[in-house]
């Protein structure tokens, strides 16, 4: 049994103290040398001395150039807690799996992709990594409750799309910076209308979550260009989009929405509609002069026409 193992079986914070011991004696390069040992049959890509590892992502270990990657091989996220001086970690598609709480220990953390991992744990521990920018976890088995995350004012995005996390959406409402906000497929809920104060958001994936409200209230996010609440319980008219004019892809399927889909031709980037089962109405041949769009559903509503004489599709 190698070191790792005997580490696991141990508490977070009982791992941590051992770890800083080790790394506080004259071998400044251990926390290296213990993952050259663990991934001896790998290529990895890191400064001999832990204080200068800043950056953990893909093009540090060559996970791909091997056919079999062994269990033995699997990098635990806690780990990386030797680099304090660690900024980034982008790791997404790899076997990474291990408690995000150990992540609470790297302060100087601004990005986190470990989409579609092994990782888990309750992102409560995150809300004391104030430089955090980015935070994408999605396809993780990652839980807990998204207000832990109005602490950290630097987000800039959220993505955990497919993961065990809820709570509600108004605890967002003070997070300026935010661009994604991808909570898609979770058991988030909330009023949509603690969104219209995020300026800056350019995508917003609810799908298939509980939340509601009326889409009148994202008239003011002028820089949206994706919007997905399918499978939701928002409502309202769809020529309240069309002053959004970066719009490059909707879907409200199986909503509430309503509206004549004349009033989304004033939308000229718009390359994708989704309004399969909406209470849409109108003359498909109103978007004509849309010669961007590329896919248009509007199944299971009432609206007229005959596609085939888009000729924008």
């Amino acid at each position: 049994m190698d070191i790792i193992q005997l580490l696991q079986s141990l508490p977070v914070e009982c791992r941590r103290e051992i770890l800083l011991f080790v790394f506080k004696s004259p071998h400044i390069g251990l926390g290296v040398g213990l993952l050259k040992n663990k991934l001896k049959d790998y290529y990895l890509n890191i400064p001999d001395n832990d204080k200068d590892v800043i950056s953990f992502d893909k093009d540090t270990i060559s996970f791909d150039s091997h056919e079999h990657i062994y269990i033995s091989k699997i990098i635990d996220i806690y780990l990386l807690t030797c680099f304090d001086n660690l900024e980034k970690i982008d790791l997404s598609d790899t076997r990474v799996t291990g408690d995000i709480e150990n992540l609470s220990f790297l302060q100087k953390l601004s990005w986190i992709d470990l989409y579609n991992t092994w990782v888990n744990g309750n992102i409560e521990n995150l809300n004391t990594n104030l430089k955090l920018t980015n935070i994408c976890l999605n396809r993780t088995e990652v839980t807990g409750d998204i207000s832990h995350l109005s602490l950290l004012g630097n987000l800039i995005e959220i993505s955990m799309t497919k993961t065990n996390v809820n709570g509600d959406i108004f605890y967002l409402k003070s997070l300026k910076n935010l661009t994604f906000l991808c909570l898609g497929e979770t058991s988030v809920t909330g009023d949509i209308v603690h969104l219209k104060s995020l300026h800056n958001l350019n995508i917003i994936d609810l799908r298939t979550s509980q939340v509601t409200g009326n889409i009148a209230h994202l008239k003011s996010l002028h820089n949206l260009n994706i919007i997905d609440f399918s499978r939701t319980l928002v409502s309202g008219n769809i020529a309240h989009l069309k002053s959004l004019k970066k719009l490059n892809i909707i879907d409200f399927s199986r909503t509430l929405v309503s509206g004549n889909i004349g009033d989304l031709k004033s939308l000229q980037n718009i390359n994708q509609i989704y309004l399969n089962n909406t209470g849409v109405t109108g003359n498909i041949l109103d978007l004509k002069s849309l010669r961007n769009l590329t896919c248009i559903e509007l199944n299971n509503t009432n609206v007229t026409g005959n596609i085939d004489l888009l000729g924008c599709l």
